[in-house]
């Protein structure tokens, strides 16, 4: 296997579980230091669907290419 179709496998993958599960992030922002006093928020952002859809296409696009691609003597 090419790894340019082992890169459209992995994509493939990761766009198909962001499509279906979903995915999110968690990111900790300081809001407030004033001298002693800290505050902290943690913020949950989730990744677009459309971003997975992307990554999902792009695996494809990938893994037809590896396999339709010859090699090519430089």
């Amino acid at each position: 296997m090419k790894v340019i179709q082992v890169v459209g496998l992995v994509l493939l993958l990761f766009g198909g579980y962001v499509l279906v599960r979903g995915l999110s992030f968690t990111r900790d922002r300081e809001v407030l230091d004033v001298g002693p006093v800290q505050a902290e928020v943690e913020e949950r952002k989730a990744i677009p669907s459309w971003a997975g859809a992307l990554a999902a296409g792009l695996g494809v696009v990938c893994i037809v290419a590896g396999a339709r691609g010859g090699s090519r003597a430089t």
